[in-house]
């Protein structure tokens, strides 16, 4: 258990880090580094060693990279895609950053410079190099850990429930508290405003690597059971 300590310690001070430097402020990076380790999910997490705990390092070491990267250094493009392609190593579930930085770039006129350059295409070269052996080993083994992924998805059976999007957020709120849970959405939603606003990508880069994953598999919630721990990479931003 460890590794889960160790990687649980890291990601509080990567938290630290985001909430600092994002917000400007080092009172924000350390209520934020003290509010995620008072949530039942991240506090029992720190102690179990599973995939989610890599997962969420990586996460937030993405989120943090690419915070530093919109700021117009190179290296740390280039480091962001190492950073989500070793996170895909860890949990498919990566793959959504990709999705938070286009909605990023589109949604921020400032930041649309970015599709003309190539720091960004460069950064998703290096992030399908890091993810070239699990793709091979699929290959090589018909495709079984994606078969599993879209068995655990329900990709193709169920219908319509709202009382499956109610366990849902249940289940959300249990393991954030509800307090904080509330209050997590009401900051995401303030760090959309005020990014539009105000033209602030770091506000926007917290909203887009929260929002969408947890809408997603709200979304999903509606078809078919979505596990508790799912949309857990939500909470960082």
């Amino acid at each position: 258990r460890l590794g889960a300590v160790v990687f649980s310690s890291l990601t509080t001070y990567l938290i630290y880090l985001i909430g600092r430097d994002v917000f400007k402020s080092e009172p924000a990076g350390a209520w934020g580094a003290l509010l995620v380790n008072v949530t039942p999910i991240f506090s029992i997490g720190a102690i179990l060693m599973t995939t989610d705990v890599l997962f969420i390092f990586f996460w937030v070491l993405a989120v943090y990279c690419l915070a530093r990267a919109l700021n117009g250094r190179t290296f740390w493009w280039y480091l962001s895609g190492l950073v989500i392609g070793l996170g895909f190593l860890c949990k498919y579930t990566m793959v959504f950053m990709y999705l938070s930085l286009f909605l990023l770039l589109v949604s921020s006129k400032a930041e649309r410079r970015w599709f003309l350059r190539p720091e960004p295409y460069i950064m998703g070269l290096i992030s399908l190099i890091a993810v070239t052996p699990v793709i091979y080993w699929n290959i090589s083994h018909g495709q079984v850990t994606i078969r599993h992924t879209i068995g655990q998805a329900h990709l193709g059976s169920g219908g319509i429930s709202l009382a499956s999007l109610g366990d849902f957020f249940g289940s959300q709120a249990a393991l954030a508290t509800p307090l904080i849970f509330i209050g997590l959405i009401y900051g995401l939603a303030r760090c959309a405003v005020k990014g539009w606003k105000e033209a602030k990508s770091g506000l926007l880069l917290v909203f887009f690597a929260g929002a969408p994953l947890f809408l997603f598999f709200a979304i999903k919630s509606l078809h078919a059971k979505v596990q508790a721990n799912w949309a857990v990479a939500a909470y960082v931003a």
